[in-house]
């Protein structure tokens, strides 16, 4: 019986495993599925503020300021599968960042190199649209 004194203690096979580099990171699934659940409201904000090409373009600009500068700057020449690809799969991509940190200080630090990258371009993104057509 393993309540016996001197008996050994069994042990999980998990415990005794060392964490592969191969294992998934539930940190980043996590942060995937995030991602993936605010892509429709983002999504829908943006698309809603474009009017259908009558619109003033701020959620667009707001949420998705690469796509909009990639537009800007290519007079709208990327096609509409490069559109779609990455406005599904900026935000999911963002959380993965996050979440496959192996620490809460990475995962903070790398959250705040995301926005003040995003931040940057989104004010490139309406400089470029208002002043600098």
């Amino acid at each position: 019986m393993p309540d016996e004194p001197g008996a050994p203690a069994q042990q999980s096979e998990a415990v005794d495993r060392p964490r592969s580099p191969r294992d998934p990171n539930p940190r980043a699934l996590w942060g995937l599925a995030i991602g993936v659940l605010v892509t429709p409201v983002t999504l829908y904000l943006a698309i809603y503020s474009t009017g259908g090409g009558r619109g003033d373009y701020g959620f667009f600009g707001m949420f998705y300021p690469y796509l909009l500068l990639l537009m800007t700057l290519t007079s709208g020449g990327i096609g509409l599968g490069v559109v779609v690809l990455w406005g599904l799969s900026q935000f999911p991509i963002y959380g993965l960042i996050i979440g496959a940190s192996r620490s809460w200080r990475r995962a903070a630090l790398a959250a705040a190199l995301i926005v003040l990258v995003h931040l940057t371009a989104v004010c490139l993104c309406f400089w470029q649209v208002w002043w600098g057509r």
